[in-house]
């Protein structure tokens, strides 16, 4: 089991109400019913609460929630590249004749990225500077067409322990059988052998067992570990790998292992060698961007056994020290010190590498990675999260075999309270049948977006902390670096879903109608992945595999690559006509986003109000505020893009939780249609947006048509839109009359007295610019007091603090916060608190009690301008320390930590011109403070920088 520390939290409720509402009785407090159905009755239904709620990503580590939706927690406006600097694919197998045509596709359908594996075995085991001469032209031929189509290369630096370092084969003859368990074999010829470095081909990982010893007289071997199988006597294969498995500096007899330095020392000229192959190919010799990006390891389920020299010997061996790396008050011990060493060499002037980032791959297949763990020199880190049809887990509910309904799962319900009973032995684990199981499938692409397993993608997204506190977008190791999170490897597993076809309908496997209702599918899951993640804000996304079966994760058909061979691998009319529906959608909606503009910061639209027209159900609940019914409205996506400063492309669709729905049954299973949801309405209300004289239409990148779009209503700085929904992304385009305000150019330098601020503005308006700590960048005062005993008695000594942010009380005492906030909006506020000790932090406002400790809190009106007073308490039975944040957010006001009332000075409000640049001096700013900008518009619409608090630009650094 992982270790890791746990943050709990609490969500502070409304006194009023509670932050997941259930749904009305009219909308359906059904029992009953079935997934994606109507009741026939109700005609439409609003969503209850807010359609962006920081509440949905409230739940610890280790809880899982069927009502929760986490990545409604937050919603960005992106400009359009960063859809299209997401796109990406593997490519690693695609043949040398095959490559140019394919990456020219790829590149038509917006693919910017490729990850393409060269291991440490592909080198020359004679000539460490050289890949082998059977693998040289192929790696050739890719790079190149990835080049000459713009596409960057992720490499994967990988030791699959099926082949793990450079190699050759020894040929030998066994001369006497040996049987399963035994510790020796017999050869008749031992010159080629070199022992601790040669073993048996095909009884497990390469090289096992090892040959440790050889007697040249009488061919006997000695071997690491017993046999695992029968080894009969005759002809032989065995494998000689240039380098021992990585080991530790000291055996635990004291004895020093030279074989540790010794196959660090190779790794190191393997990442040279790869680093100066890829760099010729590509032509980047010398230049600014050596033009690709290394990621270090693949899965640790994927050969693993190199890592650790023991998993070659029994007994095991054993070492009194083990590889350790140390650098900048971090350390690491084993395998992962791979990862540093290759940053430090990427980062090294001498090793030529501009611009090359550095991605952990030993994070893959796990969930604790996160920016304040990276090291200094490292880009980012990786997860390889899978989805897919599967019969077991997928259907929930009344008592299934599935890992879903596990007892060792605790859950929440739609309150955020515990659900069910925990075990008195042990509260990991809940008492079976005493929390609500929904029935229902679940088989989508998004899945790791919600909270039915515990590890949730949203958690490292969110622009904000949640309750797990270091695991957000912006985290960092502490120099103003935020950590890029990247999905090296994903797709949608289609071969269960194919199998139950195959079965079902008595067809081969190589039936062209499954084929082509496979790559339908594939079409719907890949615009919604690449769509989705991009927007939530995922730096890369590699999706396997470029080349793959149809039934299975095949991107381009098997018939493309048919007849491109067919064409003498030229790229002709009748090979593009065989690109399939996957390129094909994907090239329509790359096609859309190429239209856009550069945009430096992207005006935020906001979505008040979603209403749902013949509601259907996602499942059914008790009709209860802790387990009410979900409806299509819940999971209904608005993903906001900006084309230009008065264009938008709104992404919008159905979350489908089950993707493989019949919507027809009169169709045959084979046929597409019967799986398309039909066209569902929803009005949907914008705000920050310019609605007089706007156009407004909608695209379907499946079609590639325009569909048309009611407008309903339209205002100065808001509209009302109706629309038909399906379940794979459809795009609102929205073209204002008149442009609205963008930031442009923002720069933040230090100055000999604090700081100076540029930026530019597209429109005349008006501009706030606050400053100060961050992540608030504003500058207020909160009053410390601290109390020598529990009780809030003896005060021991008090303090002036900026803000409610990181509050570390220490020791046996208590502590009180307080000062004055002051809402811009008159809106409905949420607060919510973090700390490990939830139970002892209270807080107050206008001497109101909101939060009296434990799962429950405050969501309250609070109005524009108007001073209220805030007390935040927390009192520590015990000699520790603790920590404590306070955040607070509404419609209007992005969610951050509760700043105080602005001092005098440090808000500066000055008109600006269309077309000016700005350079704005800031005395007095230091190291750690930051700046804000809110830039209004004649209309009201507004335009900030940075769209996040918690985005580390403008702020300064040493």
């Amino acid at each position: 089991m992982i270790k890791r520390r746990l943050t709990i939290f609490v969500v502070l409720l409304a006194l009023l109400g509670t932050p997941f509402q259930p749904v009305s009785k009219a909308a359906g407090a059904a029992t009953t019913g079935l997934q994606g159905s109507w009741d026939g009755m109700t005609d439409k239904a609003t969503l209850e609460g807010a359609y962006i709620d920081p509440f949905q990503q409230e739940i610890p580590f280790g809880i899982r929630s069927y009502f929760t939706v986490p990545w409604r927690s937050y919603m960005d406006t992106w400009d359009s590249r960063r859809y299209l600097d997401t796109v990406g694919v593997v490519f690693n197998n695609i043949k040398q004749e095959e490559a140019a045509a394919t990456a020219a596709v790829m590149a038509e359908a917006g693919i910017t990225s490729a990850r393409l594996e060269i291991g440490w075995s592909n080198l020359d085991y004679n000539d460490e500077t050289k890949i082998k001469s059977v693998y040289r032209e192929a790696f050739r031929a890719q790079l190149t067409a990835l080049k000459n189509n713009n596409i960057r290369p992720l490499i994967l630096l990988n030791m699959n322990s099926g082949m793990p370092s450079p190699n050759v084969e020894v040929k030998t003859t066994v001369t006497k059988k040996a049987v399963k368990g035994d510790r020796v074999i017999y050869v008749d010829k031992t010159a080629d052998i070199k022992p601790l470095y040669t073993g048996l081909k095909g009884m497990g990982p390469a090289m096992f067992p090892i040959i440790t010893e050889v007697d040249a007289a009488t061919g006997k071997c000695t071997l690491s570990a017993p046999l695992p199988n029968d080894l009969p006597q005759g002809a032989a294969t065995l494998v000689k790998l240039k380098y021992q498995p990585f080991s530790g500096p000291v055996f635990k007899d004291g004895t020093p292992n030279p074989a540790s330095q010794e196959t660090l020392s190779g790794w190191m000229r393997y990442i040279r060698t790869v680093s100066e192959i890829v760099r010729e190919d590509l032509g980047t010799v010398g230049k600014a961007d050596a033009g690709f990006d290394f990621e270090v390891y693949n899965e640790y389920t994927f050969g693993h056994h190199y890592m650790y020299m023991d998993n070659y010997y029994e007994p095991k061996r054993g070492f009194a020290q083990e590889m350790t790396y140390a650098k900048d008050g971090k350390s690491v011990t084993g395998i992962e010190v791979l990862l540093p060493i290759t940053a430090d060499f990427v980062s090294d002037p001498a090793n030529g590498l501009p611009g090359v980032r550095v991605i952990s791959g030993f994070s893959n297949q796990r969930p604790y990675d996160n920016g304040t763990s990276i090291w200094s020199n490292q880009a980012g880190y990786s997860r390889h999260y899978y989805t897919g049809y599967d019969p077991v887990k997928s259907y929930i509910g009344q008592g299934s075999a599935s890992s879903y309904t596990s007892p060792t799962k605790i859950y929440y319900n739609a309150l955020g309270r515990l659900d069910g009973i925990r075990k008195p032995t042990n509260i990991n684990e809940s008492v079976p049948g005493s929390y609500f199981i929904p029935n229902q499938v679940m088989t989508m692409p998004e899945e790791w977006a919600y909270l039915y397993t515990t590890e949730s993608l949203i958690r490292d997204l969110t622009p904000f902390p949640g309750p797990w506190q270091d695991h957000f977008r912006y985290a960092s190791p502490g120099n103003g670096k935020t950590a890029e999170l990247w999905m090296t490897e994903t797709n949608y597993y289609r071969l269960p879903f194919a199998q139950k076809l195959i079965e079902q309908s008595k067809v081969a496997a190589a039936d062209q109608q499954l084929s082509s209702l496979m790559m339908e599918t594939g079409a719907k899951t890949l615009s919604r992945l690449f769509t989705f993640y991009a927007h939530k804000g995922m730096e890369t996304i590699t999706v396997y595999n470029i080349r793959n079966q149809d039934n299975c994760f095949g991107i381009l058909p098997e018939a493309f690559f048919d007849e491109l061979k067919k064409n003498n691998y030229q790229l002709n009319d009748a090979v593009r006509a065989k690109i399939g529906p996957q390129i094909t959608v994907l090239k329509n909606i790359a096609g859309l986003m190429k239209t856009g503009q550069p945009i430096d910061t992207a005006r935020p639209l906001a979505v008040t109000r979603l209403t749902e027209y013949k509601p259907q159900l996602v499942f059914a609940g008790k009709g209860t505020a802790e387990h009410p019914s979900r409806y299509n409205r819940d999971d209904f996506a608005i993903l906001p893009y900006q084309l230009a400063n008065n264009k938008f492309a709104v992404a919008y669709y159905v979350m489908t939780r089950d993707i493989t729905r019949s919507y027809d049954d009169t169709k045959s299973p084979l046929d597409p249609a019967r799986y398309q949801m039909p066209e569902q309405e929803y009005e949907i209300s914008l705000a920050n947006v310019v609605g007089q004289g706007a156009k407004v239409s909608s695209y379907d990148p499946m079609t590639n048509q325009s569909i048309p779009v009611q407008l309903v209503r339209a205002d100065a700085n808001s509209m009302v839109v109706k629309v038909k929904s399906s379940d794979y992304p459809r795009f609102l385009i929205i073209e204002e009359a008149k442009q609205g305000p963008l930031i442009g150019a923002p720069m933040l330098s230090k100055t000999a007295d604090g700081a100076q601020l540029g930026f530019f503005s597209n429109v005349s308006g008006v501009v706030e610019v606050t400053y100060g700590q961050y992540p608030a960048r504003t500058t207020g005062t909160v009053t410390e007091t601290v109390y020598g005993d529990v009780k809030f008695g003896k005060e021991t000594g008090q303090r002036v603090l900026d803000s409610l942010s990181n509050l570390q009380p220490s020791g046996i005492g208590s502590w009180k916060w307080s000062g004055t906030i002051v809402p811009k909006y008159t809106e409905r506020y949420s607060f919510t608190a973090h700390s490990d000790n939830l139970n002892e932090t209270k807080l107050k406002i206008n001497g109101q009690d909101i939060y009296l400790g434990g799962p429950v809190g405050a969501s309250i009106n609070l109005k524009a301008g108007e001073a209220y007073q805030i007390e935040l308490s927390f009192l520590n039975r015990y000699n520790s320390q603790h920590y404590v944040n306070l955040y607070w957010s509404s419609l209007s006001q992005e969610r951050t930590i509760v700043s105080m009332e602005p001092i005098p000075g440090s808000v500066i409000t000055m008109p600006v011109n269309a077309g000016e640049y700005v350079h704005l001096p800031i005395p007095g700013m230091k190291t750690g403070d930051g700046v804000k900008i809110r830039l209004t518009g004649e209309t009201g619409i507004t335009a900030r920088y940075p769209f996040w608090d918690y985005d580390r630009s403008a702020v300064l650094y040493d």
